[in-house]
């Protein structure tokens, strides 16, 4: 007896999965002629493709009756028609794999792009950042020559002006000397190297200055003690800057003036003016009303 397989699977894509199976039906019948069983397989849906092939191959192999002759080529048919079902049913797997991957790999892609522009953006703000240095630098280059150059002049300037103002205050009166005692005292020996930047030695100089100039420009009431013979007596003396003083003693019995030349300040003792310098300071103190007063001036 001979049996053959007319029909099985009119379509491999019902076979995938994705659209419907294949459910088949088998019927068998001999031909009058030839003498051959036939078994026919109709197409009807299934809902499941591995419950679909199982039933097919089950189907086949209970159904299919061989021949001593043809066995061992009905048996290698079942055998390539289950590879082929197991093939198919690999490739459905691996579809779906990569439709599932494909999505992943899909916004991996767009979260990369993202990335990638913000990058470029970044790029571009720090391309402009290093123009924007490279200009700064430029500018920071230019005024550090100038102060080098500054700073050069100042160091041969400096110096001269502190030799001056150590001139000068040889030539200020005790009071004015006092007040600007720490000032003095942070000028630099002449004879020795100092650390002292030239910021601070030229401020130094500025402030002795500025204290001098205002001094010069304002009328100062002091209280002194001034040498007479081998005593020395309270006095008050008034300073019409650097210009010249008077001074009384507060019973006006000892009066006199001085002024400044270059070796410093020089006191003249004169009693005719006491009265009159006594009532110069009162009248500035307020202690009395304005009124004019004859006193001595010295001119060069």
């Amino acid at each position: 007896m001979f049996v053959s397989i007319r029909h099985f699977i009119k379509s491999p894509r019902n076979l995938t999965g994705h659209d419907q199976s294949l459910k088949p039906t088998f019927a068998s019948s001999r031909s009058p002629k030839s003498g051959i069983d036939t078994i026919r397989i109709r197409q009807r849906t299934f809902t499941s493709f591995p419950l679909a092939a199982f039933l097919a191959a089950s189907l086949v192999a209970s159904s299919i009756v061989t021949t001593p002759a043809h066995g061992q080529t009905i048996r290698e048919t079942q055998d390539a028609l289950i590879s082929w079902v197991d093939t198919r049913k690999a490739i459905a797997e691996t579809e779906a794999e990569w439709l599932s991957e494909k999505e992943i790999v899909a916004d991996l892609i767009t979260l990369l792009e993202s990335e990638k522009e913000k990058l470029e953006e970044g790029i571009e703000e720090l391309e402009d950042s290093s123009d924007a240095t490279d200009a700064r630098r430029a500018e920071l280059n230019e005024t550090r020559e100038t102060l080098l150059e500054t700073t050069d002049a100042l160091s041969k300037v400096v110096p001269q002006l502190e030799a001056e103002v150590r001139a000068l205050i040889e030539k200020l009166p005790d009071p004015l000397v006092s007040e600007m005692s720490q000032l003095i005292t942070r000028l630099p020996d002449p004879d020795a190297e100092t650390r002292m930047p030239l910021s601070q030695r030229l401020l130094t100089v500025v402030g002795i200055l500025n204290r001098i100039d205002k001094f010069n420009t304002a009328i100062t009431v002091t209280t002194e003690i001034r040498s007479i013979g081998e005593r020395n007596v309270e006095v008050k003396t008034l300073y019409f800057g650097l210009a010249g003083a008077y001074f009384a003693s507060a019973g006006g019995d000892f009066a006199g003036y001085g002024s400044a030349d270059e070796t410093g300040w020089n006191w003249t003792e004169d009693a005719s003016i006491a009265g009159n310098v006594v009532n110069l300071i009162k009248t500035y103190e307020g202690n009395r009303e304005a009124t004019f007063v004859e006193l001595p001036v010295q001119t060069d």
